[in-house]
């Protein structure tokens, strides 16, 4: 369908931006092996609509979507999506305004959304949900403006603006940085900044503890640039062809599973792509080889979902020809390499005791492959080593030497993901029928010790090969139950 919206201010303009460089979809290439769009099929889902905001509450797991423009204008709901459908949670709070910025405040737990009402010279609107209720901060914000960008820096507890169309009489671009620490909105003043712009797309890098903005268009029009800001000032760290291209009103967000930021431009490639999905390092652009089943579309908003490991997108308009069509659907992204779901423990173990350490994963690809590291050096089977090269590594006996971190490399074809340190701390030789490693000596041990000896049995293992004869007999088990009655006469 054409979508016929009332006026709202510049988006209209911003609207022909996007629509002036969108040609009409070439045919899709071959899937990559690995990264993957995929729609999402929920029960219910908001209703059409382009220029929202999305962010993602780590507090409560869910995927917070507020406002945007739809076919009759202007929306002002709430919805929430927790990976299999979306509810809807509020109908009033912020502005009905499309094209404000929204981020989680992880600090505090609460979604901070930037709105200005449909007025010119009129001052911003700060507002933040709790998951229940949306309430207006009364305090002095910055400038109206619209097609801003922000990012939530969870290093410093900030929140921090740039950019945008300042809600004026005429047309102007800002390019100021502004600061918001959940009470004060403070201007930054910074040696070096982006120059101004609107439709940029900006998000936290939290491994490298750094803002990334990537975009938009000046007064020279659309821009390729990539900038980070550290709290004290932005960097130019990739200019115009090193990368995706000069584009604005795309969508961005931090991958915090593969470390690196994912921008997906939904509007045509010089190359005849129709779209394409990218990722940032820190150093250098790299483009999934993947299709963009989703069409030339613009005005659609992400955020990563880190429970699930997933980039959710929604919505945005559609371009076919001169038709706008708004969508309602839900894409969810892969990126390539397993996800560990769960991490390895801290341990505690005594000398001559029992410890394991592992690991699960999940959306693995082929040749899935295990490497356990101690103090980051491989380990490899043999001594006390069992597993080094499996999803459970298992050390016995324990000594001194083992003390310290471990971590696992995990690999498949897509890519490789690096689990959590964990830390072993080893105690004296008080307790060596502490078999389990808990620092404790009860009838755990000795049900975790004939689990491990009937294994043996099975596998040809020595695990339990408690008076270390290299063999697994019931002279083991004579052994060990020996010490355990000898631990608890001696107070363990």
């Amino acid at each position: 369908m054409r979508l016929n919206s009332p006026r709202t201010g510049h988006l209209l303009a911003a609207a022909a931006l996007a629509a002036s460089t969108l040609l009409a979809a070439p045919a899709l290439a071959q899937p990559g092996p690995c990264a993957q769009w995929l729609i999402a099929a929920p029960a219910n889902a908001p209703s059409p609509r382009s220029a929202h905001g999305m962010a993602y509450d780590a507090g409560r797991n869910v995927v917070v979507l507020f406002g945007g423009i739809g076919p009759t204008g202007p929306v002002g709901d709430t919805w929430e999506y927790d990976g299999s459908t979306w509810v809807l949670r509020a109908t009033s709070g912020p502005p009905a305004r499309p094209g404000h910025a929204m981020v989680y405040d992880s600090a505090r737990a609460l979604t901070v959304v930037l709105a200005t009402p449909a007025q010119d010279d009129v001052p911003a609107q700060t507002w933040e949900w709790n998951g229940v209720t949306w309430t207006f901060q009364n305090i002095a914000s910055p400038p109206g403006r619209h097609s801003h960008a922000m990012a939530f820096d969870s290093v410093r507890n900030r929140v921090v603006l740039f950019g945008g169309a300042l809600q004026t009489e005429g047309f102007v671009l800002d390019g100021s940085t502004w600061e918001y620490d959940g009470v004060t909105w403070t201007l930054v003043t910074t040696t070096n900044a982006p120059t101004p712009r609107w439709g940029h797309v900006m998000t936290f890098d939290s491994a490298r503890g750094v803002t990334v903005l990537y975009g938009g268009a000046d007064a020279n029009g659309e821009s390729g640039e990539t900038w980070e800001y550290n709290g004290i000032d932005w960097t130019l760290r990739a200019g115009p062809g090193s990368g995706p291209g000069a584009f604005a009103f795309s969508a961005m967000a931090f991958d915090s599973v593969a470390g690196v930021s994912v921008l997906h431009n939904g509007r045509p490639e010089p190359d005849g792509g129709a779209g394409s999905t990218w990722a940032w390092n820190g150093a250098t652009w790299s483009r999934y080889s993947l299709p963009d089943f989703m069409g030339n579309r613009s005005g659609f908003a992400m955020t990563y979902d880190p429970d699930r490991a997933r980039t959710v997108l929604f919505g945005g308009n559609v371009f076919a020809g001169e038709d706008i069509i708004q969508e309602g659907d839900t894409w969810e992204l892969r990126t390539p390499g397993p996800t560990i779901t769960q991490q390895p423990a801290h341990a505690t173990a005594n000398e001559g005791g029992f410890v394991s350490f592992t690991v699960s994963v999940a959306d693995a690809g082929a040749n899935l492959s295990f490497q356990w590291r101690h103090e980051g050096v491989p380990l490899s089977d043999g001594g006390a080593i069992f597993g080094a090269t499996t999803s459970a590594l298992t050390i016995n006996p324990v000594s001194a030497s083992h003390a310290g971190t471990y971590d696992v490399v995990v690999t498949d074809d897509c890519g490789q993901r690096i689990s959590d340190e964990a830390v072993l701390t080893v105690g004296g030789e008080d307790c060596p029928a502490d078999f389990n490693g808990d620092g404790l000596v009860t009838t755990s041990d000795i049900s975790s010790f004939l689990g491990a000896w009937f294994s043996d049995l099975a596998n040809g293992t020595t695990v339990a090969d408690f008076n270390s004869d290299g063999l697994v007999t019931t002279s083991d088990i004579s052994s060990f139950l020996g010490a355990w009655f000898g631990d608890l006469a001696g107070g363990c």
